[in-house]
């Protein structure tokens, strides 16, 4: 295992959802545009664009594929609307690679991969 937070543990390329956590989970995709990160891969920034629907607590880590935390992005109760944050893991001091960005609105979480490819 080499990631395990309360509600799903990453192995390799495998994201494992603990069936409890199955309800306040909603995956990202083009349909809702509710989270996407763009562009991705990406050499030396992306962007992370999300929609909050309602008044509500808003955070979004970044994690390697190990498990460490890189950046809580945004930890702050926002207003309806849409946002957009920048994200760099070798701005921070970490290498190229894999990371997991974990966006949480209220008690429901989204969870992409974001591949940076270095400079």
């Amino acid at each position: 295992t080499l990631f395990k937070d309360k509600n799903f543990i990453v192995d390799s390329n495998l994201i494992y959802i603990e069936p409890s956590s199955i309800s306040k989970m909603a995956v990202s995709d083009k349909k809702t545009e509710i989270f996407k990160i763009f562009p991705n891969p990406y050499s030396q920034y992306t962007t992370i664009e999300y929609t909050v629907t309602e008044t509500t607590h808003v955070t979004i880590e970044a994690y390697t594929l190990l498990g460490t935390r890189v950046s809580i992005l945004q930890d702050k109760e926002l207003y309806p609307g849409k946002y957009k944050q920048i994200f760099s893991a070798q701005q921070l001091g970490y290498p190229a690679g894999i990371y997991l960005v974990k966006l949480t609105i209220g008690e429901n979480y989204y969870l992409q991969k974001g591949i940076e490819t270095g400079k």
